[in-house]
C-alpha cells in the first residue's frame, strides 16, 4: 500500500504528470504491452475491450 501512496503523491505533486504511473510490473498483459507508447497502448486496450467507438 505504501508504494501506491508514493505514486499518488508523485503524480499529484508533478509539474507535468505522466499519462500512466506504474506501481508494479504488468506481467499479466505480457512483456511487450508495458513497453509501448501510452497512446498506442490505450488504443490497443480500448479496441480489445470494445470501447473504440466511444468519443471522450
Amino acid at each position: 500500500m505504501d508504494k501506491v501512496a508514493e505514486v499518488i503523491v508523485r503524480a499529484v505533486e508533478a509539474r507535468r504528470p505522466k499519462r500512466r504511473y506504474a506501481v508494479a510490473e504488468a506481467r499479466t498483459l505480457g512483456s511487450i504491452l508495458p513497453k509501448l507508447p501510452a497512446a498506442l497502448r490505450d488504443r490497443i486496450l480500448t479496441t480489445a475491450v470494445g470501447l473504440n467507438g466511444i468519443k471522450p
